[in-house]
């Protein structure tokens, strides 16, 4: 039995539309619907997270953001459930400008997923606040805070936090209210006072 998909010179419609290829250094990657690229060279669906978060449908998607420096002058709000951050490491710069502000807040979500991202918090802010969220990954991040570099409680629960490095905060990591959550595999360097509370 063959299998006929019609003749050879028939070309199909992108079903996904709206995605985009882009090359990471490893190929072609193609991401597919609910999916958006920043990028601070115009090669992106966005110039910056907000825009992008904002974009998302309802169910949540990811974001894919490219090598370059993100400057926000207010805080990051993750307002759906169900969303992926990823960028390409150490190249990827999200930085709060405000002192007192934290680069990502993230309040009754779930699913929510950071990874290789470089977080840069001013001197008495957050990295990464998170109150009331479930099923959260931070993962391969580096965070250069001042003040704390990740912030869990309001009855959060399984977070897992593995293979980030954080540097120069007083408090590295601080659970409050925090439940069946791991800390894994984390290097902190230069860390303030206290490690993990």
């Amino acid at each position: 039995m063959t299998l006929n998909l019609g003749e050879e010179e028939e070309v199909f419609e992108n079903i996904f539309a709206h995605s985009k290829e882009f090359d990471q250094g490893l190929g072609k990657i193609r991401l597919g619907q609910g999916s958006y690229i920043v990028s601070k060279d115009g090669s992106g669906d966005f110039a910056t997270i907000p825009e992008a978060i904002k974009a998302l449908p309802t169910g949540g998607g990811s974001i894919y953001v490219k090598e370059g420096t993100y400057n926000n002058a207010a805080s990051i709000a993750i307002s759906k459930s169900n969303v992926l951050i990823e960028g390409v490491g150490a190249g990827t710069i999200i930085v709060n400008t405000t002192t007192n502000q934290h680069v990502f807040t993230i309040q009754s979500k779930s699913s929510i997923v950071f990874r290789n991202l470089k977080i840069t918090a001013g001197i008495s802010a957050t990295g990464i606040s998170m109150d009331n969220a479930t099923n959260c990954i931070i993962d391969k991040c580096f965070f250069d805070a001042g003040y704390q570099a990740i912030a869990i409680g309001g009855n959060s629960s399984n977070i897992l936090i593995s293979n980030n490095q954080i540097t120069t905060a007083f408090t590295a990591i601080l659970f409050g209210d925090c439940l069946k959550s791991v800390i894994n595999g984390n290097a902190l360097v230069k860390s303030g006072a206290i490690g993990y509370t």
